[in-house]
């Protein structure tokens, strides 16, 4: 695998290294960066995810932290599996080893379990991967959030180069009218010496008409694997965007992730298993693309919940996207037997009829007899 990696890295680098007196326009250094990116293959990582807040509440007042003044950080562990579009992650708000959740993207299907609620939500999309709990790896270098791919989406608007930033090409992406991420701008600065991998990038959003900075991102890049560069650690600086906030336009906080290198490797063979997840018997499936909530294990479930589907039982359209269920959410029990209560009274009776009219019937035989 390596070798054969080692050989598309110097194919591609001849490539990605213009001659001095060739300057290159915003599309070649867009390839440029899809194509280096595209080189980590694979990948099953351990990571961390520190989120550090600087901003507290005093009287209902946000203000920047104190010098000296202190709050724990938030942790997330991650142990995530990539090939291709297929992802894979755990997830644990501590450090234990045990995770609490677990999400699975198999290039359509989104599935995510919660273990401690027992549940299992199907969708489309891969949304929740980029979500702050939930960070995908790639969204640091490739994707804005999900499946929205900021290499494909600074492709199709008006990019332009910005005078280079000593040996960074830096890269300028307005907002546009449609599609997604519209309203989100960005800028990226690219190491032609890596690939032409991210070493920085900024985001803005559009809100009420004013652009609002929203992120800064910085990320340290290493060669995971002759020829591969990727990102080992990125560090995002997050703003406040509320205006009415007294601290309007500040770093409300700095999320670090960090990549495990000792127990992490790049573009190695991920077994086929590792994406496929069983869902157990008893569990809560909220089924987004059927429009129904049921317990795993209900007899003929492929008949059961076409029937449910097309009866339109137990709608989950206004549960909020990848949401929990709320209390007061129906849950459709495993399918009755045939011989339920009701069915066996309704026979009996039937008998007796049967019985009684028999019994009648043979009377009347024997007095004409």
């Amino acid at each position: 695998m390596q070798i054969h990696v080692f050989c598309i890295a110097t194919c591609l680098l001849t490539q990605l290294s213009p001659g001095p007196s060739q300057p290159l326009s915003v599309a070649e250094v867009l390839d440029r960066w899809d194509a280096g990116s595209r080189l980590i293959e694979s990948y099953d990582l351990t990571t961390k995810l520190v989120m550090d807040n600087y901003i507290v509440k005093e009287n209902g007042v946000d203000r920047l932290k104190k010098p000296g003044e202190s709050y724990p950080d938030l942790e997330f562990h991650a142990h995530i599996f990539k090939d291709g579009p297929k992802r894979f992650g755990k997830f644990s708000p501590d450090g234990d080893g045990h995770f609490a959740s677990e999400l699975l993207y198999d290039g359509v299907m989104l599935t995510s379990a919660e273990k401690p609620q027992n549940q299992y939500n199907l969708q489309q999309g891969h949304g929740p991967f980029g979500s702050i709990e939930y960070e995908d790896y790639e969204t640091i270098y490739r994707t804005v959030y999900g499946t929205a791919d900021r290499v494909a989406m600074s492709k199709e608007r008006q990019s332009r180069l910005l005078p280079r930033e000593g040996n960074l090409y830096v890269v300028d992406v307005p907002t546009t009218t449609t599609g997604n991420f519209a309203t989100s701008a960005w800028r990226v600065w690219l190491d032609p010496t890596r690939n032409f991998m991210p070493r920085r990038w900024s985001q803005w959003l559009i809100m009420a008409g004013e652009r609002v900075r929203n992120l800064d991102c910085e990320l340290d890049l290493a060669e995971v694997v002759p020829g591969v560069w990727a990102a080992v650690a990125a560090r995002k600086s997050v703003y406040n965007k509320n205006k009415q906030s007294a601290v309007f336009g500040k770093i409300m906080g700095v999320d670090t992730m960090t990549v495990d290198m000792s127990k992490s490797r790049f573009n190695v063979p991920i077994a086929a298993d590792v994406f496929s997840m069983k869902i157990p018997n008893g569990a809560t499936v909220v089924d987004r693309t059927r429009n129904i909530v049921y317990t795993q294990g209900a007899s003929d479930p492929d008949a059961y919940l076409s029937n449910l589907a097309a009866e339109g039982k137990k709608a989950v359209a206004n549960l909020p996207s990848g949401g929990r269920l709320s209390e007061s959410t129906l849950i459709v029990p495993d399918r009755p037997s045939f011989w339920t209560s009701g069915r066996i009274l309704a026979a009996c009776v039937i008998v007796a009829i049967v019985c009684s009219g028999a019994i009648i019937a043979r009377r009347m035989w024997g007095r004409h007899a």
